[in-house]
């Protein structure tokens, strides 16, 4: 859409200018209507500019130096509708110096980053003024009444007003923009002072696409228990305000390569990581710090074995599982390169209070994962969701839908979604889905629901600290699924390509009847999240991880 949308609209505008200068009826209505039409393209810009304390957007979320080409031509049109004079020409020469200048903004606005925030002794400002969006809505305003002017003489001085205001704001955005970039680049000294005043002993690695901080913020309250002054480190400026809304501690962006210098102060012991982005490749060549990976989730995933874990110089795993699944896919490591720390975000999942089949209306929690990167790590279920929640409506089951926060993203799974989330919605049932199941803690939805359904991902192995049962949906016949996992969990297998709702709904009878596996489960649970009580995980990660920092 953001190419056609811009093609489309100057095709539009090119009808509309050729109707103006054949002198057709009602063109400069026309005209303004089209440009009342690329105004409203953007109305959240409006009222993102009236409710917020400090306009400070990036270009990227902003409309300044979009739809050029049509306003471009409609200022064409709007010129050609009315007497033309010396005046209009300026005016039009004015506009189009106005337009172009936009394209000066985004590209400087869109480098105008912050470099850090919350570390104490740097104080030089991250962000623009004022927002690129008000030279975009003032000279868009002043093109939409431009081709009134004839009709309305008071519209001459008027326009040429707000087309003046706009020429002023672009010169003062660049200008703004120009001295932050220069003045960005001369913090290298400042930077450095405060972060050897600092004094951190570690710091966290991370990028990965924007929307995905709960790989952080899982870790945060746990890295806190250590006590050590710590920053993050961001590699994207798309992560930047997503991280900024999660804690106090120092955040730092470091873009390219060549920067990282700047941050690496002596009082550094070692280096997080909570996935495997290319980007750490950057970090990891630093050997005067000790490099932990401690990953976002323990599966039997193929990711979760991948070779680039050897990169780093430790990894802080749940449990033996972990260990084992590197053996058993022949990734050799050195004898020292795992650390058991146990999973410390399930110290917060509750046992039942009673056996499912105590439970006269059971909750299930149904959370497919998303379809990955490649083929081989497509494990969701989504294409199957609408007949696995048909079924559990059927059987008296209440539902908590909470899909991966990645697979709206995939514009197949999409509507897969919103198709679940109108089922439920049409159910009188109180189900949990949409905004109110995503933006949940998946711990507390752990804790409200009596079942699991689930695919392959590190939902299921968290789960298992609940004991509670556990419907492992099988896409593939693949062996990615030890045979320990399994044994744990009841499996819904739709390899073939389609669901049996016959086998489903006896699936779903035998666990309500007896729970078979429920002794096995906990056998499990010490396997994949290791045999230290739950509330004891997160002392053991805190113990664990203060051996690296001293």
């Amino acid at each position: 859409m953001a190419g056609i949308r811009p093609l489309t609209m100057s095709a539009i505008s090119a009808v509309i200018a050729a109707w103006a200068y054949f002198g057709m009826p009602h063109a400069p209505i026309v005209v303004a209507l089209a440009v009342l039409g690329i105004v409203a393209q953007f109305p959240h810009h409006i009222w993102r500019l009236l409710k917020s304390p400090r306009l400070s957007l990036f270009a990227s979320g902003s409309p300044a130096g979009t739809f050029i080409v049509p306003r471009a031509i409609l200022a064409f049109a709007g010129y050609l509708v009315a007497q033309s004079s010396t005046l209009e020409v300026l005016w039009l020469i004015g506009f189009y110096f106005v337009l172009g200048a936009e394209l000066t903004i985004r590209a400087l606005a869109d480098r105008v980053v912050p470099v850090a925030r919350n570390l104490p002794g740097y104080r030089l400002r991250d962000s623009l003024v004022l927002d690129p969006a008000w030279a975009y809505l003032i000279s868009s305003l002043a093109l939409l009444l431009w081709p009134l002017r004839d009709s309305f003489p008071w519209l001459h001085a008027g326009t040429t007003v707000m087309l003046a205001v706009a020429g002023l704001l672009t010169v003062f955005l660049i200008a703004d923009a120009s001295r932050l970039i220069l003045r960005r680049r001369a913090t290298s000294t400042q930077l450095q002072a405060a972060l050897n005043a600092y004094e951190p002993r570690f710091l966290l690695h991370w990028q990965a696409p924007k929307g995905t901080s709960y790989q952080v913020s899982m870790w945060l309250p746990y890295l806190e228990q250590t006590g050590h002054p710590y920053f993050i480190l961001l590699r994207s400026p798309e992560n930047f305000d997503e991280i900024a809304r999660l804690t106090n501690r120092p955040i730092l962006l470091r873009e390219s390569l060549s920067t990282l210098d700047d941050v690496m102060v002596p009082s550094l012991h070692a280096a997080l990581y909570v996935n495997t982005a290319t980007v750490n490749n950057h970090m990891v060549r630093y050997r005067e710090v000790t490099h932990i990976q401690l990953n976002h989730g323990d599966s039997d995933k193929a990711p979760s074995y991948n070779p680039s874990f050897r990169a780093f110089d430790r990894n802080f795993v749940a449990g033996q599982a972990a260990i084992d699944r590197f053996a058993a896919n022949g990734i050799s490591t050195t004898s020292d390169f795992f650390e058991i720390v146990g999973r410390p975000q399930v110290a917060s999942v509750q046992l039942p209070v009673s056996p499912i089949s105590a439970v006269s209306q059971p909750t299930v929690l149904y959370a497919p994962t998303w379809q990955g990167f490649y083929q081989d790590t497509d494990y969701s279920s989504l294409e199957f969701a609408e007949a696995i929640v048909q079924t559990l409506l059927f059987e008296g089951y209440r539902v908590i839908f909470r899909p991966h926060p990645y697979s709206r993203k995939n514009q197949k799974h999409r509507p897969l979604i919103e198709r679940v989330n109108a089922i439920l919605a049409a159910d009188p049932r109180d189900h949990v889905y949409g905004r109110a199941a995503t933006e949940a803690e998946i711990f507390d939805l752990f804790n409200e629901s009596d079942l699991l359904i689930a695919d392959l991902s590190s939902v299921v192995s968290d789960y298992l600290a609940s004991t509670k049962p556990i419907v492992l949906v099988r896409r593939e016949t693949s062996e990615d699924v030890s045979r320990t996992l399994g044994s744990a969990c009841y499996e819904l297998d739709v390899a073939s390509g389609t669901l049996d709702k016959t086998a489903f709904a006896g699936l779903l009878s035998t666990i309500r009847a007896d729970d078979p596996l429920s002794g096995r489960r906990t056998d499990v649970s010490a396997y994949y999240l290791s045999d230290v009580p739950a509330e004891g995980h997160a002392q053991l990660f805190v113990d664990t991880l203060d051996k690296y920092l001293s």
